[in-house]
């Protein structure tokens, strides 16, 4: 797949803020759920909303929740690679190749 493709596939998909923008957790974290049992229990109250936007939210939040979300993920790939970067340089300088 190209690179275009692929910004234009994941500008496309759903998403949310990680802030939440209204209700009784405005301005919380949605991530801070996985600790604070009674903002996840908004967000499971969230599903069930009759606003369909706000179900969607709710359903998009907790999905993000238990699969981890694509920045999630790259954030931890980029300290991986970050935290790496310091011992692969000393092993080339050790080594001659600098």
């Amino acid at each position: 797949m190209e690179p275009w493709e692929k910004i234009v596939n994941f500008t496309e998909a759903e998403w949310f803020p990680s802030r939440l923008s209204f209700g009784k957790f405005k301005g919380k974290i949605y991530q801070e759920a996985r600790e604070d049992a009674e903002l996840r229990s908004w967000l499971e109250w969230l599903t069930k909303s009759t606003n369909e936007r706000s179900s969607a939210m709710g359903r998009w939040y907790l999905g993000q929740l238990e699969n981890g979300s694509v920045l999630e993920r790259r954030l931890a790939c980029a300290r991986r690679w970050i935290w790496s970067l310091p011992r692969c340089w000393m092993r080339q300088r050790r080594s001659g190749r600098w």
